[in-house]
């Protein structure tokens, strides 16, 4: 990318650093929005192959790991209990699925707070912490609303979590009391016709 050649160059002022650091900055949000709007075409669109029994409980530990560097930073305090649970899903969408679940748990949670993930056969809960919300948390689902204007999200994380539940027919349910947060997931079986 251009601008990175430019931020390597040493003939810059001090403004002029900021200025491509911020246009590297906008350039970077651009794109992740440009592939997130693209995830959802494709998910409306369902052109995601047929469902494959997935280890649900395998991804959310394999999620766990990769994410425990940043709940150790915020000194989030960890608990888990997971079943071995198998869902048809596309690999692909449950990873999503996952991450943005635990990832928004965990940006949204305060330091030093909470966070817990409960597996069982057919439900999905994941609590955290977290500022209580402006906005009835129905509306976290619709894309681009964020629960704080000022957060670099573009407001996509639930939106794609809750086309994703539809596409495969679970329930999704956000409920809030204070400083508490939960996002349950009801696993029902869908009929797929192709």
């Amino acid at each position: 990318m251009q601008t990175e050649l430019l931020l390597q160059g040493n003939d810059h002022g001090e403004e002029d650093l900021r200025k491509l650091l911020q246009i590297e900055k906008a350039t970077s949000r651009l794109s992740r929005l440009n592939q997130t709007l693209l995830l959802l075409t494709r998910i409306d669109n369902e052109q995601f192959g047929e469902p494959v029994a997935v280890p649900f409980e395998v991804i959310i530990q394999n999620k766990l790991d990769a994410f425990a560097p940043m709940i150790e930073a915020k000194g989030i305090q960890l608990s888990h209990s997971l079943q071995p649970t198998v869902w048809h899903a596309h690999p692909e969408l449950a990873d999503i699925l996952i991450n943005n679940l635990l990832s928004n748990a965990i940006h949204h949670n305060l330091p030093g707070g909470s966070l817990s993930v409960a597996l069982s056969a057919g439900l999905l809960v994941v609590r955290n912490t977290g500022k209580p919300l402006a906005v009835d948390p129905a509306q976290l689902f619709v894309r681009f609303q964020k629960s704080d204007a000022a957060s670099n999200s573009v407001g996509l994380g639930l939106a794609i979590v809750k086309e994703i539940c539809e596409l495969y027919g679970w329930q999704i349910q956000y409920e809030t009391e204070g400083e508490t947060h939960q996002v349950s997931i009801t696993f029902i079986h869908k009929s797929h016709s192709s």
